[in-house]
């Protein structure tokens, strides 16, 4: 998590440090750096000890280097985070739920995806859009989308990566959508697609969001 860039040891002759990684003012890992030390050096974080920065509230970072003496220590930290779901805009006009047929698959086997929309307002709404994430190892089924078109549930629809966007040219008061389109399994593991949405087209900051789906595939 935390990477160390020493610029100024680079054939100084620098005496050898400890440099620990501090999180609220507790060790969270540590390396040691030499004279011949070059370039950038990176600490292994305790999990346990990382896993206080999920927590809501303000945190501390920082780095100790036990050996340094008054020299100045150089460092940035680099995180990386993710959510299985973004909070959702109360104001939102809809709601979304997605269920995948089967959370465990083997290599090859075909499954579906099953879409859910209601508007909740008591008037009809313009424009919607609806973009469901699909796990890794997964691969939407194209006939099945154009099905969907063709057949006047969906306006169109685009494939983006992992992400399948439904467009709705608009819905009645309290309508509700149910669709569903089908996925095969193409690569074994275990994987969790991008969290799902839904929002109003002309107003796309206000989004419901729903967690990813998350499905084994096993080797056939």
């Amino acid at each position: 998590m935390a990477i160390l860039k020493y610029e100024d040891i680079r054939g100084s002759g620098t005496a050898d440090a400890k440099v620990t990684a501090v999180i609220d003012e507790k060790s969270a890992g540590s390396v040691c750096v030499t004279s011949k030390t070059t370039g950038a050096v990176d600490i292994a974080v305790d999990p346990d000890q990382a896993a206080v920065l999920e927590g809501a509230g303000k945190h501390v970072v920082g780095i100790h280097a036990a050996g340094q003496g008054d020299r100045p220590v150089q460092f940035f930290v680099k995180v990386k985070c993710s959510v299985v779901a973004p909070p959702t805009d109360p104001t939102c006009a809809l709601r979304l739920s997605t269920q995948l047929g089967k959370a465990e698959l083997v290599e090859g086997e075909s499954t579906s995806i099953q879409v859910e929309l209601e508007n909740v307002l008591e008037k009809g709404i313009p424009m919607t859009v609806v973009i469901v994430g699909i796990p890794g190892g997964l691969e939407a089924r194209v006939k099945k989308l154009d099905e969907l078109k063709n057949g006047g549930q969906i306006a169109s629809y685009e494939l983006f990566g992992k992400d399948v966007v439904f467009y709705f040219r608009e819905m009645s008061p309290r309508e509700k959508k149910v669709m569903t389109f089908d996925v095969a399994a193409a690569v074994p593991g275990e994987y969790r697609g991008p969290a799902s949405r839904a929002y109003l087209y002309y107003t796309d900051e206000k989004k419901f969001w729903v967690p990813g789906l998350a499905v084994t595939i096993k080797a056939t």
